[in-house]
């Protein structure tokens, strides 16, 4: 049947903000890992931010995935207010 409820961005603001929101929600309970869930510990413990230090080292093609979709979901659903959102909200 599939899922009837999909929430995304087309594009995701900023790898960084959205990693922050994840860091508080771990931080804050309020993600919880189930320790079945090898491959998002794996990129938990794993993955290492580019030289840019704006995204991922994506060097590793296992790594990076299962992390990728937690963060931008949770960004999604609890947002860390950035400078950019703010500058874009009094434009309006």
């Amino acid at each position: 049947k599939g899922f009837e409820d999909i929430r995304y961005r087309r594009k995701v603001r900023s790898v960084r903000g959205s990693m922050l929101a994840l860091n508080k929600g771990f931080e804050k309970g309020e993600v919880v890992v189930h320790p079945r869930c090898k491959q998002f510990i794996k990129d938990c413990e794993q993955v290492i931010w580019a030289d840019s230090g704006t995204e991922f080292d994506k060097s590793n093609p296992a790594r990076t995935h299962s992390l990728d979709g937690a963060k931008n979901m949770y960004d999604y659903e609890y947002p860390i207010a950035t400078q950019e959102a703010q500058i874009s909200v009094r434009q309006k």
